[in-house]
């Protein structure tokens, strides 16, 4: 009979579920297995956001880096600052210096801290910032760049070596100077978390790049320059011409071996001008003519060339000149236009300084290879036009001048060089680099006399007895204006003679000329006198005027000596110009160690008591003319010397 309950089978059929126990253990399983995949999905997502801020890190490094290396390591200015250093503060540097070091002490220990020294800096100035902050993936980064200096030795391209904070040697020709340049860059994933940090460094080098010689040998080529006299020192540019390398932009010149000139100074350039020579011409102004000196160049490659020589041209320098002529005078006027010129001398003796005429000062008149014939037409028309001027050259290279008669004609005016000139007129020739413009009046002023009183010392005689009177530089006029005598006590009562132009005076054919010469007679002293007159070239005459001649004595003084405690008479006369009785003795001074007594004046003769004690001691006195009272010598010494014997 079957059962009334139905029947369980142990077998699971599709519709069957979980039963709450293996829900439980699968939830478990499941989480235990979703909390290890996340763990591991944060730990990737933390590793690769590090990852990108590092990559950020250094590629602000790297550009820090750049940046430090695009400006110039050298000197930038006259202090010479590194452009490294430029615009930096030495109290901004201080700073980051400060705060680097505290960070982390290494970062500034190999190197010295370095600055740009110059006032009124501000960060806008630094050509490499100092402190920056960047932005990258909403990260803040702030990078510094520490520079500082380092030695370095020059043998480190053969053997390793470390550039140094301190420099091991005092001799610096054994290590080079260089920059390090070190960026530090830091950022922070939060305001708690610990900075973290990347650095990167380099060394710059400031040196200059070595330059090459690329010619085979340096050649020096010879120069020839010209120079005014008195004119300033002036640059030139010797080695233009020359074949030699070397730094245009340095401060060492490739002039050696250089020369003292024969005259004048020269030097070689500095600053800009290290590719020539300073020369300064001789200070005395009346020179010219050629200097000469030597020099070498010397290339980078301390290949030195064979001397070339250096030939400066003083060239005479002529000055304006205006004056005054009579109407139909003749006269030399070479001292009047040479009067106020330069380089009037030549230098050497070989050659000389000619006058050269032109009525046109632009006219080329020393060209001498293919002068066109419009050039030398016009040289024919300038010698045509000076002739009618009355302006000639001598053979002895004297101007002549003859002035026109009359006087309507207005001012004579022309032009002259001033040459260098070969003695024989031959070779090549150097003028003045312009000429001078002279402007001569037809006119006359009125010539002057003056009352004078001219002294002549008594002579010996009688081969020094004839003086000459030079009474145009005397009255101040030319020297073409002649003397005539008027009236004179010489020869008619008055001692001594006149004589005019050689000749003796005589006061009805032979009373006028240029030279005017006094004789004494024989040695005595006295007075004479004359009256002239001046008479221009043009036949104006001066006013009447006289000249008083004094023959002056001349007292000449003695040693004499006596015993002590004695008197003794001595004649002064002896050794005085004259010596006999046209002269006496006046201001005859007491001597200190005896007692003197004027015994006889007009014989010289002095009485003198000798002290009781042995002594030297003087006394003075002079010569008066017992005749012309007026005419008094110099003051002579007498030494008196008081023996014990």
């Amino acid at each position: 009979m079957s059962s009334p309950f139905p029947q369980h089978s142990n077998e699971c059929t599709a519709e069957d579920g979980f039963s709450l126990i293996e829900v439980v253990v699968a939830i478990v399983l499941t989480g235990m297995l979703a909390a290890a995949a996340l763990t591991f999905f944060v730990s990737g997502v933390s590793t690769v956001s590090e990852s990108q801020r590092k990559q950020a890190a250094v590629m602000l490094a790297n550009s820090a880096v750049e940046q430090a290396r695009a400006v110039a390591p050298g000197a930038v200015d006259a202090a010479g600052t590194s452009g490294l250093v430029r615009g930096r503060s030495k109290a901004s540097v201080q700073t980051s210096w400060t705060a680097a070091t505290a960070f982390d002490s290494q970062d500034t220990a190999d190197m010295n801290i370095a600055w740009d020294p110059s006032s009124g800096l501000t960060d806008a100035s630094q050509w490499v910032p100092l402190e920056q902050t960047r932005t990258v993936d909403s990260q803040s980064y702030t990078i510094t760049t520490l520079i500082g200096s380092c030695y370095r030795s020059k043998l480190a391209s053969k053997t390793a070596d470390d550039c140094v904070k301190d420099q091991p040697s005092i001799n610096s020709d054994d290590y080079v100077k260089l920059y390090r340049v070190r960026i530090v860059v830091k950022w922070a994933e939060s305001q708690t978390a610990t900075p973290r940090s990347y650095r990167l460094a380099t060394l710059i080098d400031p040196s200059t790049d070595v330059l090459w010689n690329t010619v085979l040998k340096p050649y020096a080529y010879d120069d020839d320059l010209s120079i005014s006299a008195g004119a300033p020192a002036q640059f030139f540019a010797i080695v233009a011409n020359d074949e030699v390398e070397y730094n245009t932009a340095g401060t060492v010149s490739p002039i050696v071996d250089l020369a003292t000139p024969t005259h004048g100074t020269l030097a070689v350039g500095t600053g800009s001008r290290i590719n020539g020579v300073i020369y300064t011409p001789p200070t005395d102004t009346n020179l010219a003519g050629p200097v000469t000196s030597k020099y070498a160049v010397r290339s980078t490659s301390m290949e030195k060339s064979t001397p070339a020589n250096i030939t400066i041209h003083v060239l005479p320098r002529p000055f304006e000149d205006s004056f005054k002529k009579g109407p139909g005078t003749s006269s030399k006027i070479t001292a009047e236009l040479l009067g106020n010129d330069f380089g009037t001398e030549n230098i050497d003796s070989t050659r000389r300084i000619n006058v050269v005429l032109t009525n046109d000062p632009d006219l080329d008149m020393f060209s001498m290879d293919k002068v066109p014939d419009t050039v030398l037409a016009a040289r024919e028309r300038s010698k045509l036009a000076l002739e009618s001027m009355g302006l000639s050259v001598d053979a002895n290279g004297d101007v002549q001048f003859d002035a026109p008669v009359d006087a309507g004609a207005g001012p004579v005016v022309f032009y002259y060089y001033l040459v260098d000139d070969d003695a024989n007129l031959v070779g090549q020739r150097f003028p003045s680099a312009r000429p001078a413009r002279v402007t001569i009046e037809l006119a006359e002023d009125k010539p002057i006399a003056v009352d004078e009183l001219i002294e002549i010392p008594v002579k010996h005689g009688p081969s020094d007895l004839s003086t000459k009177l030079d009474l145009q530089d005397l009255t101040g006029n030319p020297e073409d204006y002649a003397i005539r005598i008027t009236d004179t006590n010489i020869g008619a009562g008055g001692q001594g003679r006149l004589s005019i132009d050689g000749s003796n005076y005589n006061a009805a054919d032979h009373n006028e000329g240029l030279d005017v010469t006094y004789t004494q007679q024989g040695n005595s002293a006295y007075a004479v006198w004359f009256t002239y007159e001046v008479v221009s070239p043009g036949g104006q005459v001066s006013e009447e005027r006289k000249i008083t001649i004094h023959l002056v004595p001349k007292a000449v003084g003695e040693s004499i000596s006596l015993k002590r405690n004695t008197t003794a008479d001595f004649v002064l006369f002896g050794n005085d110009l004259p010596s006999d009785a046209s002269v006496q003795l006046v201001n005859v001074s007491k001597p200190s160690c005896a007692t003197r007594t004027v015994t006889d004046a007009t014989s010289g003769k002095v009485t003198i008591q000798a002290q009781k004690s042995a002594t030297t001691c003087t006394m003075t006195y002079a010569l008066q003319v017992r005749d012309f009272p007026e005419i008094v010598s110099n003051t002579a010494t007498v030494t008196i010397e008081v023996k014990k014997w």
